[in-house]
């Protein structure tokens, strides 16, 4: 006799989660949410894990559970609904984000440095910056690897700001953009460690000023001849996080877009 709260499982549940109902000839009984037991004729009910199918069963019974679970991580409910006009105006910025990409996912790394587009210009400030504040700690090598490091670091903490302080999956992913971009902009420069021939910021080459922060820093470490290595390796992994920051924004921009449409909420 079933005690309250327990139900059949029968053909339901097979299609549900795609198992077909030959596989295993018995009777499962949901005692709770996550609570399984099976029953053969004239046997008691037993644990799912008991049996090949029924572990399985348990298995994937958590999976929709554990999606909820990621879905609530990645895309947390905003504090307020935002306009269709700045939903707008954020389609249009994660377009401009996909046009930037392009050329860090066709170019290599000495190609991406002959021809810096705007986003090198905007991050070329946070790199000097860098310089500057890492300078105070009286390291050579911090000083010189500091203007790559605060131009990777800040879009990275703006991504985290925006995403515990403001519950803004959307602007966290394009700030985890920002950061693989701007890793891909050191990709160039640590390939050109030993060649020293992209121009730089003040003009002329790096050969004709005496090298510049990745040939120092290369060359300190011991590991000058493994520039080009290092910079595909680089790059790499700026298209791994550009592509994961581009993703998350455009899966959130969908999202706030579905719940602007009158009727029903969506969830």
């Amino acid at each position: 006799m079933r005690t309250a709260g327990q139900k059949t499982l029968d053909t339901d549940l097979m299609t549900y989660y795609l198992i077909p109902s030959f596989v295993w000839r018995k009777q499962y009984v949901v005692e709770g949410p996550l609570r399984l037991s099976v029953r053969t004729s004239g046997s008691h009910p037993g644990k799912m894990g008991s049996t090949p199918v029924g572990g399985a069963l348990a298995s994937v019974g958590a999976i929709p559970t554990a999606m909820h679970a990621l879905d609530a991580i990645l895309f947390p409910e905003p504090d307020s609904p935002h306009s269709r006009l700045t939903l707008v105006v954020r389609a249009v910025l994660a377009a401009c984000a996909v046009a930037a990409s392009i050329e860090y996912f066709t170019k290599m790394p000495r190609l991406l440095g002959l021809n810096p587009q705007a986003p090198h210009y905007v991050s070329i400030v946070f790199h000097e910056a860098g310089h500057v504040i890492f300078g105070l700690f009286n390291n050579d090598l911090l000083t010189s690897l500091g203007g790559s490091l605060l131009q990777c670091l800040l879009p990275l903490v703006l991504a985290v700001a925006f995403y515990v302080r403001n519950r803004d999956a959307f602007s966290a992913g394009l700030g985890l953009w920002w950061c693989g971009q701007n890793l891909g902009d050191c990709a160039p420069y640590i390939n050109d460690a030993r060649m020293l021939a992209l121009p730089l910021l003040g003009g002329g080459t790096g050969a004709e000023v005496e090298g510049h922060d990745w040939e120092f820093i290369l060359t300190r470490l011991g590991l000058l001849d493994l520039d080009v290595r290092i910079a595909y390796g680089t790059l790499i992994a700026a298209r791994i996080v550009m592509a994961t920051g581009l993703l998350w924004a455009a899966l959130a921009l969908v999202r706030e877009w579905r719940r602007s449409i009158p009727g029903p909420s969506y969830q």
